[in-house]
């Protein structure tokens, strides 16, 4: 099984990232690496809820771990590093794993090669092809495996939701877009997306990764706006790893009846008249 090490350019983006922050990644090696990240978790659920967001993000950077036949690694692969069998994750130069037969089916072949290896079984002069094309088909097997479980968690939450109704909860930002941030919330239970059309806002701009916008005043009984709420509180900055308030709420739609809603909780004296259609998931 070989992990690939992360492409420089993505890895860059997210040390400076991370730097805003106030932490260093130190990324000479999966070694140095593993440590820094273990300085970003100051024992809150707040720190905790960000050390896995940076370990998401660095998992985007990374190739995905893959099971590979030792003689079949094709040529442009070896190519590319000098270590073409390397798993960088586990900073080793040779892996296998082979301690969960009943678990993956991986293991089960492992076991069968090193027992026709003491028992001096004739291998057929093919196996490495079969072997090369079983690997093919166990990486695509584990890649819907996990597909499937993420998505049987989202569906759950938005059950949920559903069930319960609207609820409020703390949230991480992902990114920021110009008109619109992802958050992932504090629990881990569930990915979002906020989009500005859908909130009570009055004007809004992004510039260098940063999303602002004035939130509309609060009305009254009379439907007029209340007086007395200045345009600097009102004003808000969205920047890469904020923690902010989310409301989770269900969408009534006809043909996708889990569809929940992600808002942001304005700050006070201004309005919550969400507008519904502009935020899915």
């Amino acid at each position: 099984r070989r992990h690939a090490a992360p492409g420089t350019h993505t890895l860059n983006d997210l040390v400076k990232e991370v730097a805003s922050l106030g932490y260093t990644l130190d990324t000479r090696s999966q070694e140095t690496l593993t440590k820094s990240l273990g300085k970003i978790d100051d024992g809150t659920d707040v720190g905790r809820a960000k050390l896995i967001l940076i370990h998401e993000k660095l998992l985007i950077c990374l190739q995905p771990a893959e099971y590979v036949c030792a003689g079949y690694v094709d040529d442009k692969d070896a190519a590319q590093t000098a270590s073409p069998l390397m798993h960088y994750a586990l900073n080793v130069p040779l892996y296998t794993h082979f301690t969960s037969p009943i678990r993956r089916y991986a293991d089960v072949v492992v076991h069968r090669q090193l027992l026709a290896n003491i028992t001096g079984e004739d291998i057929s002069s093919d196996m490495g092809v079969v072997l090369a094309k079983l690997c093919l088909e166990i990486n695509m097997r584990t890649r819907s495996a996990k597909a499937a479980s993420a998505d049987s968690n989202s569906l759950y939450f938005r059950a949920f939701v559903k069930i319960a109704g609207a609820i409020e909860e703390k949230a991480l930002v992902s990114a920021v877009l110009d008109r619109s941030f992802d958050i992932r919330l504090v629990s881990g239970i569930a990915t979002g997306r906020v989009y500005l059309n859908s909130l009570p806002v009055e004007s809004h701009s992004f510039s260098d990764g940063t999303l602002s916008f004035v939130w509309k005043q609060e009305r009254n009984a009379a439907g007029q706006d209340e007086i007395g709420v200045p345009e600097d509180v009102r004003r808000q900055a969205i920047n890469l790893f904020d923690t902010v308030t989310v409301c989770v709420k269900p969408v009534a739609r006809s043909n996708t009846p889990f569809t929940v809603a992600f808002y942001l909780k304005p700050p006070a004296g201004c309005s919550e008249e969400y507008i519904e259609g502009g935020m899915q998931s």
